[in-house]
């Protein structure tokens, strides 16, 4: 198992080297001059390339990216040609939100799904497995702001249980910040108050950013364990007189749940770079946010730190999907 993790391990390097090359490229390339614009309209063409050199711009782009490369593997990402703020120290501040969001909408959807596709498949051809996917295909078909919207005025407006927006209310003390994640915080803190409160902030961005995942990981559960009860090994079990409960809950939900650990983890990467309008409709201080504010400027430095940490976790869960691959399926360790 380690032999398996560490090649996994190995050929995660050229992804990340590659991604840095491409965001650094495509950063260069977008239209309009972010050094005059942090200048400002009235300065003059001596303040403007004043500014490039000292921000180190009007080197050759090779010159830059190697500056750049060596500057991340020193935890230096560079700072924000508007606020002249470290852009790590923002991240540190703005991705603990979207973490929390995405993990939240992740742990809805795979709570549900998963039992959800085994039962459809269980009663295949029968109303459980009707209704399912009848749900599961309204659910993937909602836009997930327009829900975000929905729940707003049912839950907030018209029956005022949960908070409209935002992380945590701005009159109250959040919990002492350990890991970012105001939720696990408040347990480190054995603060239940805090809990319950930044629960109810998080329950509508999260239960919208939700259905989608919901929605695949469902529909994937089932096919999967269709193709999974039609296996030989199946049809054995039946003739040894082993119960249907125990067939399908010990056999082959573990092989069916296999084949959806690759829509979770590919889910999770989307959910990270796809929070930007769920972000928007409840106010949640998440990259998204910061991301679009660094596009709007043309702030090229938080844009890529963005990019560049959102690829980093998608391929980090990635490798974490396929060590699971080798729990779960022994064989995996060997391809």
């Amino acid at each position: 198992m380690l032999t398996y993790a560490l090649r996994r391990i190995v050929l995660l390097l050229p992804v990340l080297v590659g991604l840095s090359i491409i965001v650094f490229a495509i950063a260069r390339l977008l239209p309009g001059d972010p050094v005059q614009l942090a200048a400002g309209p009235q300065a003059t063409k001596e303040e403007i390339e004043a500014l490039a050199r000292e921000l180190g711009l009007d080197r050759p782009l090779i010159a830059q990216y190697w500056s750049y490369a060596t500057g991340l593997l020193q935890g230096d990402w560079g700072q924000s040609i508007l606020t002249r703020r470290p852009v790590w120290e923002d991240l540190r501040i703005y991705l603990p939100a979207t973490l929390e969001l995405v993990f939240a909408a992740m742990a809805i959807a795979v709570a549900i799904g998963l039992p959800a596709g085994l039962l459809s498949a269980a009663y295949a051809n029968r109303w459980p497995d009707y209704l399912s996917r009848t749900l599961s295909l309204g659910a993937i078909s909602m836009p997930r702001f327009f829900l975000g919207l929905l729940m707003q005025l049912f839950f907030v407006m018209q029956m005022g249980w949960l908070p409209l927006g935002g992380r945590f209310p701005l009159v109250e003390i959040p919990p002492p910040a350990v890991t970012g994640l105001i939720t696990l915080d408040a347990l480190i803190a054995r603060d239940g108050g805090a809990f319950l409160t930044a629960l109810k902030h998080l329950a509508m961005p999260a239960a919208a950013m939700s259905l989608s995942p919901l929605a695949t990981i469902t529909r994937m559960m089932r096919a999967t364990t269709l193709e999974a009860m039609s296996q030989d090994y199946v049809t054995t079990a039946r003739a040894l007189g082993l119960s249907r409960g125990k067939i399908l809950f010990k056999y082959v939900a573990r092989n069916a749940a296999s084949a959806t650990l690759t829509v979770i983890g590919l889910y999770f990467g989307w959910l990270l770079a796809g929070t930007v309008l769920v972000e928007t409709v409840f106010d949640w201080p998440g990259v998204g946010l910061y991301a679009t504010k660094a596009i709007a400027t043309q702030d090229f430095m938080p844009l890529m730190g963005v990019t560049l940490v959102i690829g980093a976790l998608f391929v980090i869960v990635n490798l974490i999907v396929d060590l699971a691959y080798g729990l779960i399926n022994p064989k995996a360790r060997y391809a």
